[in-house]
């Protein structure tokens, strides 16, 4: 799709070739085990990581076959891949497609149908839970990184907090616990040399001030042309 981030910054920067490796649904985990290869097979000089808000927990959570996952006492875990129903059915369908990877129907139905209860309690321990396990991943991640950065280049694409910009507010929503997880993350990774942090909170957050435009669909979260359009020019800005 020429109108992805990644397309955009192929057209930009006349100097690299850019070459898009992610998977849809891949976790940090995965991001390092294709970037492995790739450092093996291509020698890359810079490695880009867009981080979005599931990469965090899901990269210990196992979901889906065919990924690597982080491993608590180990290194990275290749779960092996043995496609479900609903996945071989998919593959005949393009709108079993559209409904499975687009809209997430399955999530969805889970949502509706769910018979969990959330309490106060609850909602505490699983936020307690969710920030331990994601300062693990980050901690795993990080250690990765490092060991790309003695040899390419690393940007770290941190996504921003979409809602929290829509609804006015000035900085990331603190009562979401993935936040806390961005920004030690990014502060972290600062640390490291040969590696550059772009938090796109404050990026779109200074275009909607502008324009009042929204990055996002309207039935999914996933970026629209005008976010990938300003990603790729905050990556643009940061590589020239």
């Amino acid at each position: 799709n020429k109108n992805t981030f990644h397309a955009i910054l192929d057209k930009n920067l006349e100097s690299y070739d850019v070459y898009p490796m992610g998977v849809s649904g891949s976790p940090m985990s995965q991001y390092l085990a294709v970037a492995k290869y790739a450092s093996e097979r291509f020698n890359p000089k810079l490695f880009v990581f867009l981080i979005i808000d599931n990469d965090f927990d899901e990269s210990f959570m196992k979901r889906f076959p065919g990924f690597h996952y982080f491993d608590k006492f180990n290194g990275l875990k290749l779960v092996n891949y043995e496609p479900s129903i609903v996945k071989r059915l998919a593959r005949r369908s393009a709108f079993l497609r559209y409904l499975y990877i687009d809209l997430k129907w399955i999530k969805q139905l889970q949502r509706i149908f769910g018979s969990e209860v959330t309490t106060v309690d609850n909602k505490s321990n699983k936020n307690k839970e969710f920030l331990e396990i994601g300062r693990m991943a980050n901690k795993k991640f990080l250690r990765g990184i490092e060991e790309l950065s003695l040899t390419s280049h690393v940007i770290i694409l941190l996504d921003g907090d979409r809602k929290a910009i829509y609804s006015g507010l000035d900085k990331r929503d603190k009562n979401k616990p993935v936040n806390t997880l961005y920004d030690e993350l990014g502060m972290s990774a600062k640390n490291i040399p040969n590696v550059n942090v772009i938090d796109l909170h404050n990026v779109f957050k200074r275009e909607y001030l502008l324009n009042n435009e929204r990055f996002d669909f309207s039935y999914d979260e996933h970026w629209n042309e005008l976010g990938h359009s300003i990603a790729s020019q905050a990556l643009t800005d940061k590589i020239r």
